[in-house]
């Protein structure tokens, strides 16, 4: 909170929507919403409960058990310690959250939480999405998770007993396990017929088999836990959601008191930003500020075109001390950077092409689709398509047979869906010369990109392969039902391949949108300045212990930003966040105490 009560009282004079807070958070999905959970007053506290990892637990045993770990020294309990997050608050809190979770064996939680609203930090959690669980709220559908739906949990709300109280139990992916090798999942239930057991007051505590409600859930379910959870929680008063941030900076508040006549004294403050020439003369009075601001769109999201209503669009302006980045990575769709992507039939999304399949069915049907990238929502555009009787070709930039490839990390019972894609791929490559082919629907060109693409609805690729491997050129021309499914033509010299589409969808990754920054700090963020950011390459640079930006004070990011792709992880965030905002407000009042 600021020095002087007059810069609060200055900032939030007539602003119907805004004013000062303590923290803001940019971003209403799950990492977002666990952090807002914390800042409300809910802490967790260590139950005692035993973990496996020794060096850990050696040191819970000397923790003082009456403190939160928001008050407990984070670094201490976290350094060293090893798992799928290289933020170490991350793995502390996941292994006592979800001990053991790798193994796949369902044992107690090692938490338990108290609420005291005497802890409430003043905090908004600002989101463009519609409502709570941010791009969760694209993914309505009934696409399974990729993680176990027990992954998926926010604080103090067990899944399986919210989908028993809203009576949407399902029968899909029962019994499914996991396997502690190379972090991976196991397919083998006999995994859970080992010795793995713990003493728990003298009681043995059996590992078991996940049960449906913990296995997979629907993308449908999970966004309805989400919205659910904000309203169970009460957290609605901290949530602005159909808030698009469009712009922050820093600003500095600058001191002024007024004498009067009477001998008595009044504050008032004036906000400047923090590069200006008075800021930079008088430095010990200034109280320096995030100053965020953005626009509240409440048009319909399908109807966006036109306003209706008076008050459609409200600007918004929030002023604090501590600014967090929880924005996850989906924000823009990663693009080709290819000559005619700009064309109205390149599209970028599954929900898009969910939308031409309604629209323009028949065009899908006569041409084939073409298919960019080797993940897994493009393995998820190929079972639609397939389910429409659409013609596929794919095309990706790795050899079918890389064994870093997606799929090569998911078992087969558990993600029997994915197994079936790449198992085309595998006959597709395999069989591609040979005259008895029966995959009449299916060309993939594995190490091939996109050169670029024509307004005649016609894509050049690229073979990356004869030129990695310094191989002569091979026509497909052998395979009778690839020549059938494409227009192609070859050109020896420079070894491209010339496609006739209905429509190609990219989907090869997304990237954060970060542009309400200034230049000078989103080129700063990440851990190599030089280059661009990447949340899985090269992410946000932050103290492994706060999450508080190396260059940057009073600046926090969590989730996909700093590397935590998974659910399961962005808790962790919220608890080192947290912790490390407590610190300074209370460093801040012994300052105070000791000035006084």
């Amino acid at each position: 909170m600021p020095n002087c009560a007059a810069i609060i009282n200055t900032i939030n004079a007539n602003r119907p929507i805004g004013g000062y807070k303590d923290v803001v958070i940019i971003g209403n999905g799950p990492s977002g919403l666990c952090l807002s959970y914390f800042l409300s007053g809910h802490w967790p506290y260590y139950n005692n409960n035993p973990v496996s990892d020794e060096f850990l637990q050696t040191r819970l045993n000397y923790v003082d058990k009456n403190l939160s770990l928001v008050e407990q020294d984070l670094e201490y309990l976290s350094s060293g310690l090893e798992g799928r997050s290289f933020n170490p608050v991350a793995l502390l809190y996941d292994k006592l959250k979800h001990p053991d979770a790798d193994l796949g064996i369902d044992l107690p939680t090692c938490l338990n939480w108290n609420y005291d609203p005497n802890r409430e930090i003043d905090h908004v959690c600002i989101g463009k999405a519609p409502g709570p669980g941010g791009s969760w709220n694209d993914l309505d559908g009934s696409q399974l998770t990729i993680s176990p739906s027990r992954w998926m949990e926010l604080p103090e709300l067990v899944y399986s007993d919210w989908k028993k109280q809203n009576k949407t139990l399902s029968n899909v992916n029962a019994g499914l396990v996991f396997s502690s090798k190379n972090s991976n999942f196991s397919e083998d239930n006999s995994l859970m017929n080992a010795n793995i057991f713990r003493k728990n007051s003298s009681k043995l505590v059996i590992p078991r088999p996940l049960s449906v409600e913990e296995s997979r859930a629907s993308m449908h379910d999970i966004r309805n836990y989400y919205r659910d959870y904000v309203r169970q929680k009460n957290l609605d008063k901290y949530l602005l959601n159909s808030a698009t941030v469009t712009n922050v900076r820093r600003v500095c508040c600058t001191r002024l008191v007024l004498n009067t006549g009477d001998n008595l004294s009044h504050s008032s403050c004036s906000i400047t930003p923090c590069n200006s020439l008075q800021s930079l003369q008088n430095t010990s009075s200034l109280e320096c500020l995030w100053e965020v601001t953005g626009i509240i769109d409440k048009r319909d999201r399908k109807k966006a075109s036109s306003l209706t209503h008076k008050g459609d669009l409200m600007e918004f302006k929030y002023y604090c001390k501590h600014l967090v980045l929880a924005i996850g990575a989906c924000d823009i769709h990663n693009k080709l950077n290819a000559k005619g992507e700009s064309h109205r039939y390149i599209l970028s999304s599954i929900r898009e092409l969910e939308d031409k399949i309604k629209e323009d069915l028949a065009r899908l049907q006569k041409d084939p689709l073409l298919i960019v990238g080797s993940g897994l929502s493009a393995a998820d555009a190929i079972l639609l398509a397939k389910k429409y009787h659409i013609r596929i070709i794919h095309v990706i930039k790795k050899s079918v047979f890389d064994p870093t490839l997606i799929f090569n990390k998911l078992p087969k019972k558990i993600y029997p869906e994915y197994h079936k894609v790449y198992e085309q791929m595998i006959n597709y490559k395999s069989t591609r010369h040979s005259t008895d082919s029966t995959n009449h629907n299916y060309v993939l060109y594995d190490e091939h990109e996109v050169k670029y693409f024509t307004s005649k609805r016609t894509c050049v690729l690229f073979n990356l392969g004869l030129v990695n491997n310094g191989q002569s050129f091979t026509s497909g021309s052998s395979n009778e039902e690839m020549n059938k499914v494409t227009r192609e033509r070859k050109f020896s010299v420079t070894n491209e391949t010339e496609v006739k589409i209905s429509y190609a969808c990219v989907l090869i990754g997304y990237s954060p949108d970060l542009s309400f920054l200034p230049p000078y700090m989103a080129n700063q963020l990440a851990v190599d300045p030089e280059r661009c950011l990447n949340t899985k390459e090269n992410p946000i640079s932050v103290d492994e212990y706060s999450h508080e930006s190396s260059r940057f004070k009073n600046l926090f990011a969590m989730g996909p930003l700093i590397g935590d792709n998974f659910v399961r992880f962005g808790t962790g965030g919220a608890l080192a966040i947290t912790s490390s905002i407590l610190k300074k407000i209370n460093s801040k009042k012994e300052d105070v105490c000791m000035h006084n």
